[in-house]
């Protein structure tokens, strides 16, 4: 089954290729479903390792900022599921490319999506993206491997110290993980706190590591 997947994707990804089409930022000639060259290296991220405040590794492969941040509100509230492919592509190009190279991925992880989020938007962004790197990776999506515990508050009007705290215990992973080392798979990150929390669930229950793979980090505020 995976075999034939792989294959069916195989046959989708050249015809993609082989279709015309414009960028979705700029409306610019481009390969189908991509970003020009121009937005490419506009909204790239920057192709190295971040950490978040507990230490867990990301990679990112966007920056969210303009124009950017518009290429994923797109996505993510006018229901643009294909640019879910565009996305992995790029996560995929920055997890081939980023120094030091990547730990053996065994699996991959979306992070689970608010109840009433889900519902509204009819899918989630996170699952949508591992869906579609996974057939880049030929890795396996485990979307049972984590358990989202609670509805929460929007986290947009937080602080990271809030934020920290409104993500305490809200995922789980409900059974005992195979050592393997995970990729986990969400769309926009802030302050890092929602995948530290994924990531620590996975951990307590067997996992050897966890590597953050999100879709869009947000700049980190200048010093002043």
């Amino acid at each position: 089954m995976i075999a034939g997947g792989i294959k069916m994707y195989s046959i989708r990804e050249l015809f993609r290729r082989c279709l015309g089409g414009v960028c979705p930022l700029c409306d610019w000639p481009s390969g189908a479903g991509d970003l020009c060259q121009q937005c490419g290296s506009t909204v790239r991220g920057d192709q190295t390792w971040h950490r978040t405040s507990a230490g867990l590794m990301v990679i990112a492969a966007t920056r969210y900022a303009p124009p950017g941040d518009r290429l994923m509100r797109i996505f993510k509230e006018g229901g643009h599921l294909h640019h879910a492919g565009l996305y992995a592509r790029l996560i995929w190009s920055a997890m081939q490319s980023t120094e030091p190279r990547l730990p053996g991925l065994a699996a991959l992880v979306p992070i689970p999506a608010d109840s009433k989020a889900a519902q509204r938007r009819g899918f989630n962004p996170a699952c949508e993206i591992a869906v579609e790197l996974s057939r880049l990776a030929r890795l396996p999506v485990n979307r049972l491997w984590l358990t989202r515990m609670r509805s929460g508050e929007s986290q947009k009007s937080l602080g990271r110290a809030a934020r920290k705290k409104s993500v305490h215990a809200l995922y789980q992973s409900l059974h005992p993980l195979p050592p393997v080392w995970v990729g986990l798979v969400d769309d926009v990150m802030t302050t890092g706190s929602t995948l530290e929390a994924g990531a620590e669930a996975l951990l307590q229950r067997g996992a050897s590591g966890v590597v953050g793979l999100v879709a869009a980090k947000t700049p980190a505020p200048l010093s002043a």
